[in-house]
């Protein structure tokens, strides 16, 4: 990025002077601790394993096994009163992990009177039903009418879909302290849209509930060799 072009010479002319001055990157520094700190296993994260799936010739071409990789432990720590959230929801941690909007939606979704939804879906059918008759029966005395029946569909599609729109912000307002705190809830459990262990540090757990908390933690883990 600097624009300065150096070649192999210069490198190792570099390096002999100061072998600390090169510094090994993201896809080689596991043959060099490899090649370094023999290993047997490694354990590492999703990012780290994705690089590892890569690596095999690497380390085949510099002579080296490469180590066992094991996916580390990792968890997602649920506490009561986003426990009551989720359970008042009926909803999975894995549900959270959408952007909110979707969630909202969703949510929404499920909070529509049935006879609502079955007015809708019988409208729809209607609208498709009688749309097709209308288009065949137009054929006779023009084809080209045909499109004006289709189009007719469309716009009718389009008018019911701008009212479930309006029908699904109505039912979010309707429940919109619910909404928030389902959105606190994912705040807590995927910060800025990441795991929590990712983010959160671990000290809120501790102060809050001591020490019993790891062993509590430690026992909850499966670990398998």
């Amino acid at each position: 990025t600097s624009g300065v072009h150096v070649t192999l010479r210069d490198v190792r002319e570099r390096q002999a002077e100061d072998h600390l001055v090169l510094s090994p990157n993201v896809l080689s520094r596991p043959v060099v601790e490899s090649s370094v700190f023999p290993t047997l296993s490694y354990v590492g994260g999703p990012g780290e394993i994705a690089y590892f799936a890569q690596l095999g010739e690497y380390f085949r071409a510099h002579g080296l096994e490469m180590p066992i990789v094991h996916p580390r432990c990792s968890v997602t720590l649920v506490e009561r009163k986003i426990r009551k959230v989720l359970d008042k929801f009926e909803l999975s941690l894995e549900f959270l992990q959408k952007p909110f909007h979707e969630v909202a939606s969703e949510v929404a979704r499920e909070g529509v009177p049935q006879e609502v939804g079955q007015a809708i879906q019988g409208f729809r059918e209607s609208v498709a039903k009688c749309a097709e008759e209308l288009g065949q029966a137009v054929n006779s005395i023009d084809p080209t009418l045909n499109a004006g029946a289709t189009q007719v569909r469309s716009q009718a599609f389009s008018a019911l879909e701008e009212l479930e729109r309006k029908i699904l912000q109505a039912i979010k307002r309707e429940n919109q302290i619910e909404l928030n705190q389902l959105e606190k809830a994912q705040l807590h459990l995927y910060p800025d849209g990441k795991p929590a262990e990712r983010v959160q540090n671990p000290f809120y757990f501790l102060t809050r509930y001591g020490g019993a908390f790891l062993d509590e933690l430690y026992n909850s883990f499966e670990v398998s060799i």
